[in-house]
């Protein structure tokens, strides 16, 4: 069972919710990390942020896959469609 966080430093921490241990830091985003969404198959994780971008992740080694631009203002929401084929994204 894993748990993800966004935060005011920057990151996205992944967490074992069994004993509460901090599995992974994933870093890239220059601002405040505002919204995360889990992907139906749970492998991926997107990330959106103050900086105007959202961020793809692989959760099975934290990288980043893939840098969204676009937003003209802070990312606030993101949302994966029931098949994970779309993102939609709030700002």
């Amino acid at each position: 069972k894993r748990l993800a966080s966004g935060s005011w430093d920057k990151t996205i921490r992944l967490w074992d919710t069994t004993n509460g241990d901090c599995k992974a830091i994933m870093k890239g985003h220059t601002d405040y990390v505002t919204s995360i969404a889990w992907s139906p198959d749970g492998k991926r994780l997107a990330s959106g942020s103050w900086d105007k971008t959202i961020r793809l992740w692989d959760t099975t080694n934290g990288d980043c896959k893939a840098i969204m631009k676009g937003h003209t203002n802070r990312v606030e929401s993101i949302a994966w469609s029931p098949d994970g084929k779309r993102l939609a994204s709030g700002s």
